[in-house]
């Protein structure tokens, strides 16, 4: 690789080996078919008095204008350059042209030395063109299809002549010496098998002079070398590669096979510098070529039910309990009420995601919701993870999951996603599924929040909307469909959304300053505006407190059904302001209410890993905590007074109960995978004749990545919109697929870039180049997380319109945005992350037009090296063995990080009762041993798991004593007017989100004390050896 540049340097071979039966060499031959492609260029020349050579800058000759246009393969080739008024003739590449070779080699001949094979392609230095000054004429070569000159213009004449002015072009490639080699050696690792290496190599030649260094380079490289060779007669041991097969071993194997395991399986075979791939269609066969295509298979729900089937009656829903047995129906069906909620609930399906009610339900989607319903019956606290392929629908049990919870329980359900994409996405989603349930059930309190930080783009349309505008967030009425109609107005003290056509009120909806106020029944959530609102925040006391969001004590409003914090320090205080509409609220002890989060849904559980995850673990725990201890509940050595349930989803078919056991500390008894392992095929059937996408890795030669992606981007939308022949031969393909797919769904162009900088250089050089190319020059807009919402809106429709030929974005693509027509894509590197290679592929090909995605990987980020490397185990890793190791629910870094936040937020849970929200006052508290030792106790519950090692424990228990002992003394010495969370924002060392680097280890001391031994009994520890 050429590390200034950021370019693969043209590989001087390529290379493979394979494990065959060692008892069954001596009658084997390996049969070998290979290639590659050869590179040239054209040369501009000069024959005139005294000089005959190569001319670059101010040629003497005035050639006519298109004499430095050659027609060359069916593409037209431009020497000449404009450059500040003068011509320049630069050299330049011309069309590869092919060449291929067979052989066969007896393997018996290769057991006791290498085989080679060997051949010289010779250099080729042809006049091609040649323009007369004297009589102004032009003579033109004749070059066949394959790039071959058949009769080469005759120059001696002019050469020999002193007084000859004449200018010339020349085809130049340079000489090729290349071997083929076969070598067999003993397998140290497999008993019985023999390794055959195979290995095409280019020699060099170095016969042409360096005047231009990168085409010459180029003229003696080999281009897209390739083999293709079978083993007549032998076995040849060889892993699953295609998406059906690693997918069916997955399952058969269910949770059996170790990462280790798996990894001395895929080292059965070697690659370097391309892709081995095993024929379908011929198991004898392989090819290795420098690019890899793996295809992605529709993986086919299974159908359940039809909706009004089950929603007819409560007793045909109670005869489709077909996932339960006798016990859970009875269950079920005793639970007054239970199956009576279910029914309406799943009623509102139709109107909530558009369905009709003859449509059906998924197998999954049903099972999960029967499983919620047992839950529910029995009282359980169970954690619940959908196994489903990317747009398989499994939205639709995490929505009615979370309703049939927090309905059933009076509690409140969090749907918490990492983006406000996808935030945005799923508010759009829970704002028509609220009001279909307000409809479907006849109920007026039920309602729907979104929680995102301030700094997110989509947070001032959201809170600070103009009266009469249309609101982004809504993209059509919920009640009568118009698209477009809502508008924000203002009936009463809120600003709501209201439709133009209809006159429908949304004001059961709230934006992320109300949300934290009016507890809604579901709200939309990022984790880090979460984490901010319990930790960070300060104003605690009422009337502005947001505790009661988290299970704190508060006070309904009478007049706008706010909750109102009734925390303060004050404590003859005789009422409280709503802190929505003002309203007076009398403080009155027996009209307090609770309301705790009880359900939460996470999508994507295999993106949990990494010390985000640990981070989010600790947070999921304090909510409980907080709960239990404003309660006045004693969960000294025993447990909160409730424990919310999850769910989750992914889209591998990986064993991820050990990590939702770690980010839920959820025993993992009381985590049920649906479908489990060992069922998925039951559940989802691969199409083997359908391809959902396929993904092409090339690791770009000669030339940086950016500008290969610019010229793939160009010459794509030239291809789809403007070569009627290649348009022509799609539309065959696509016939004989015969999915009823159209070359119009391909013609929007997304191109994917990780780095922003990429995106706005991207989109210049593709303006500024464009143009040169295609009919008319285009500009395409780039996507970011922090392009506004109204923006991406537009930009969305018009791609769903066929209004915008391409898009070019980052990340945010692969967060949960559908765009219908998408099925088209070109990748700058390949995204950091298999869970976002997944989610970003799987963009493409949602309905039955085939998705393809093709990524330029590249050569300086070692993920993509390694992609490159190990193209097919990666690939195919439905099983998701290559994303990163599990997380640690607690470690010392972590306590170190959140001890200030954890802190403040356990203070502010005691100061319901006695308010230690100020300097001094916290001082006072941390002062007595009791209340110290408390404190301590609820830190190490956040801080720390069942299955932490002991001696982590006393790490962490160091730590916190050590922090707490210094916030005493600076306490103390601060005036009591200080707040905490002001004086924990001023030092700088609150964290404001979940996300921040874990590359730091904490060394402390560890001692024992009191604390650390009621721990010992409080806790069952276990250490690992």
């Amino acid at each position: 690789m050429d590390n200034r540049e950021g370019t693969w340097r043209y590989p001087p071979h390529i290379e493979t080996t394979v494990l065959v039966a060692a008892d069954q060499l001596e009658d084997a031959t390996l049969n070998i078919r290979g290639g590659f492609h050869r590179a040239g260029f054209l040369k501009y020349r000069e024959t005139r008095p005294n000089y005959t050579g190569p001319i670059t800058n101010s040629p003497d000759i005035d050639v006519p204008s298109a004499f430095a246009d050659v027609d060359f393969c069916s593409e037209r080739v431009s020497l000449p350059v404009n450059s500040d008024g003068d011509v320049k003739f630069e050299d330049r590449s011309i069309p590869l042209q092919s060449y291929e070779f067979d052989t066969s080699v007896p393997l018996a001949a290769a057991m006791d030395e290498a085989v080679t094979v060997s051949s010289t392609l010779s250099r080729v230095q042809e006049t091609i063109k040649l323009y007369d000054e004297d009589d102004d004429t032009t003579k033109i070569a004749d070059v066949n299809d394959r790039g071959e000159v058949e009769r080469a213009v005759d120059e001696t004449p002019y050469t020999g002549d002193s007084n000859a002015r004449a200018a010339y072009i020349t085809l130049e490639r340079g000489q090729i010496k290349f071997k083929l080699e076969v070598s067999i050696e003993s397998s140290t690792t497999y008993d019985g098998y023999a390794r055959v290496r195979i290995q095409l190599l280019n020699q060099g030649s170095g016969t042409l002079p360096r005047q231009s260094y990168r085409l010459h380079e180029k003229a003696e490289s080999l281009f897209n070398p390739f083999l293709h060779f079978s083993v007549d007669d032998i076995e040849v041991k060889f892993p699953a590669q295609q998406h059906a097969d690693v997918l069916k071993n997955a399952i058969n194997n269910g949770d059996e096979t170790s990462r280790q395991d798996r990894e001395e399986i895929e080292a059965i075979y070697t690659q370097t510098n391309g892709t081995l791939t095993r024929l379908t269609q011929d198991p004898s066969t392989f090819v290795i070529t420098t690019y890899g295509v793996f295809d992605y298979l529709r993986e086919v729900p299974k159908e359940a039910y039809r909706i009004d089937e089950l929603t007819e009656s409560t007793d045909s829903l109670r005869a489709h309990l077909n996932a339960l047995n006798e016990s859970e129906r009875a269950a079920v069906s005793n639970s007054d009420g239970l199956l009576e909620l279910t029914h309406e609930v799943l009623s509102a399906l139709p109107d909530a995601f558009g369905l009709e009610a003859t449509d059906t339900l998924y197998a999954f989607q049903w099972e999960a919701i029967q499983r919620r319903m047992v839950i529910l019956a029995n009282g359980e606290q169970v954690t619940t993870l959908l196994k489903a392929p990317t747009g398989a629908g499994k939205t639709i049990p995490f929505m009615v999951n979370a309703a049939l919870t927090a309905l059933w329980k009076d509690t409140r359900a969090v749907l918490a996603f990492p983006t406000r994409l996808l935030n945005e996405d799923m508010s759009k989603r829970v704002t028509r599924f609220v009001y279909a349930l307000r409809a479907t059930l006849d109920r007026s309190d039920i309602d729907a929040g979104v929680l995102i930080g301030s700094s997110d783009p989509m947070y001032n349309s959201l809170t600070k909307p103009e009266l009469g505008e249309p609101l982004a967030q809504y993209d059509q009425c919920p009640a009568c469909d118009t698209k477009g109609s809502v508008i924000a107005a203002k009936p009463n003290h809120r600003v709501v959304g209201q439709c133009t056509n209809c006159s429908h009120v949304i004001d059961y909806v709230y934006g992320p300053r109300e949300a934290i106020s009016y507890l809604p029944t579901i709200t939309v959530a990022t984790p880090d505006k979460l984490w901010y609102e319990a930790t960070v925040r300060g104003y605690e006391s009422q009337p502005y407190g947001k505790l009661p969001f988290f299970g704190g004590r508060f006070l309904s409003c009478g007049r706008c059904g706010a909750a109102a914090s009734v925390m303060s320090p004050y404590p003859d205080q005789k009422n409280v302001k709503c802190p929505e509409c003002k309203h007076k609220i009398p403080l009155e002890e027996d009209n307090y209410e609770y309301s705790p989060i009880g359900h939460w849904v996470f999508d994507e559980a295999h993106g949990l890993h990494g010390f985000t995850g640990t981070l989010l673990s600790i947070f999921l725990e304090l909510p409980n905590l907080l709960y239990s201890k404003i309660r006045g509940h004693n969960y000294t050595g025993g447990d909160y007074l409730v424990k919310p349930t999850f769910e989750t989803g992914t889209a591998t078919i990986a064993n991820e109960i050990e990590l939702l056991s770690a980010v839920t500390r959820t025993d993992r008894s009381r985590i049920e995978a649906i479908p489990a392992t060992a069922e998925y095929g039951d559940y989802f059937k691969i199409d083997t004749d359908a391809t959902r996408y396929r993904v092409l890795a090339i690791l770009p030669v000669g030339t940086s990545n950016r500008q290969s992606v610019q010229r793939a981007l160009i010459a794509t939308h030239h291809a789809v919109h403007e070569d009627q022949a290649f348009r022509d031969e799609l539309q065959a393909a696509l016939d004989a697929a015969g999915r009823g797919a159209t070359v119009s769904a391909y013609e929007f162009l997304l191109g994917y870039v990780y780095k922003k900088a990429d995106g706005r250089a991207l989109r210049n050089s593709i303006s500024d180049t464009s143009g040169q190319r295609l009919t008319s020059e285009i500009t395409p807009p780039f996507l970011s997380g922090n392009t506004d919402s109204k923006t991406m809106g537009e930009l969305f429709e018009r791609a769903q319109n066929g209004e915008l030929p391409m898009l070019l974005a980052n990340l945010v693509i692969s967060l949960g945005i559908d765009i219908e027509n998408l099925n088209n894509m070109v990748m700058l590197g390949a995204p950091r992350k298999m869970t976002e290679q997944v989610q970003t592929a799987g963009r493409t090909g949602r309905g039955d037009t085939p998705g393809h995605v093709t990524m330029h990987l590249l050569p300086s980020n070692p993920r993509d090296v390694y992609l490159y490397g190990n193209f097919h185990r990666v690939l195919g890793d439905v099983e998701g063995y290559y994303e990163t190791y599990p997380i640690q629910p607690t470690n010392a870094h972590a306590a170190e990080l959140l001890m200030p936040n954890l802190l403040k937020a356990v203070l502010a849970g005691m100061s319901y009762d006695d308010f230690v929200l100020t300097a001094r006052r916290a001082s006072a508290a941390l002062s007595d041993t009791a209340t110290e030792n408390q404190i301590r106790y609820d830190l190490l519950r956040l801080l720390r798991t069942d299955d932490t090692p002991k001696d982590l424990v006393a790490e962490i228990n160091q730590t916190v004593q050590n922090r707490l002992r210094d916030y005493e003394h600076k306490w103390g010495r601060i005036d009591n007017t200080v707040y905490l969370s002001q004086w924990f924002q001023d030092q700088g060392n609150m964290m404001y989100t979940l996300r921040k680097g874990s590359d730091r280890h904490i060394d402390i001391d560890v001692e024992q004390d009191t604390l650390l031994s009621r721990l010992d009994r409080d806790y069952t520890v276990t250490t690992t050896n």
